[in-house]
């Protein structure tokens, strides 16, 4: 769906080519479709956890729950979203994210004060990047929207202290996981502050970085720290999707996308759903990164063909 890939570009030359029909999918629908498709279901309550897929407003998707089945999807909640300065350059400097998720939650200078004490190696050019950082969101210059997962564990892990710069895919994100390994997510009182938002449940990921910070500067470990914001995340997610599946007389819910590969993620979720007495799926044949949407991209299409 996204209209800048080159694949989006190319595929109506081919299609004339040999008189076919393309089909436009958006990205986390292909991620449940595949999932549904993997497990023999018609119709899920899902979520679809990532760093970006294009959402059909134009905005970068990434935390979201949706209704879907072969023929559509509805997007019923999800993460909170969130100012991405300098857009994809905030994926691979989190504490641009950390800049921007606090934003419009602490005043500025107190924003500086945490980008200074806690994210100093996120700015490779000091003070006057931080400050050029800080400007794009005073002015939402070169501002996007996102609500991607994997932005969130991003600015977490950078916070922290764990990851300032992703050097590969995941990095950040793959670096908290392991911090939080030995880490005791009980141990933390760690709140999830859920809020309607356009009518809709929305993940308030502003207010869990600022409970982060609140318990860097109570010099609570940091490995209990990354473990509750991880399971956070997850119920906060899928206290969403079972309220939604109960509404709906829905038995079952999933979740895919890139998130999925951290294990405690996916087993806090499918420990939330069972105590909600639902069925949780995720993918075991499958990878649940983007390797799967291929899959979910041609179910969807031989769908509609059917129609």
């Amino acid at each position: 769906m996204h209209p800048e890939y080159s694949t989006t570009r190319i595929a109506p030359k081919i299609a004339k080519k040999f008189g076919a029909k393309t089909v436009a999918i958006q990205h986390h629908h292909a991620h449940l479709c595949a999932l549904m498709a993997e497990h023999g279901l018609e119709e899920i309550v899902g979520i679809a956890a990532d760093g970006v897929g294009y959402g059909p407003d134009g905005k970068a998707w990434g935390g979201e729950v949706m209704v879907a089945d072969f023929k559509s999807f509805t997007h019923v909640g999800g993460l909170k979203r969130q100012p991405m300065p300098g857009g994809d350059l905030a994926a691979i400097h989190p504490a641009r994210m950390v800049a921007g998720i606090l934003w419009g939650e602490l005043e500025c200078q107190k924003i500086v004060h945490v980008l200074d004490e806690y994210c100093s190696r996120g700015f490779k050019r000091g003070a006057h990047e931080r400050d050029v950082v800080l400007r794009q969101l005073e002015r939402n210059i070169n501002v996007t929207q996102g609500s991607g997962c994997g932005r969130v564990l991003d600015a977490i892990s950078c916070l922290l202290g764990i990851c300032s710069e992703r050097t590969y895919e995941g990095e950040p994100a793959i670096k908290l996981e392991a911090a939080a390994a030995t880490g005791d997510d009980e141990s933390v009182g760690l709140d999830v502050v859920t809020e309607m938002v356009d009518g809709k449940p929305t993940l308030d990921t502003s207010k869990l970085l600022v409970e982060v910070l609140s318990l860097l500067k109570r010099r609570v470990p940091r490995k209990h720290i990354a473990a509750a914001a991880q399971s956070a995340v997850a119920r906060g997610l899928a206290s969403i999707a079972i309220d939604v599946a109960a509404s709906k007389g829905m038995k079952i819910i999933g979740a895919s996308g890139g998130v999925l590969c951290n294990r405690t993620i996916a087993m806090h979720m499918q420990s939330a759903a069972e105590k909600a007495g639902l069925n949780f799926v995720r993918h075991k044949v499958l990878p649940p990164g983007d390797g799967c949407i291929s899959i979910g991209q041609a179910a969807i299409a031989a769908h509609k063909k059917q129609l």
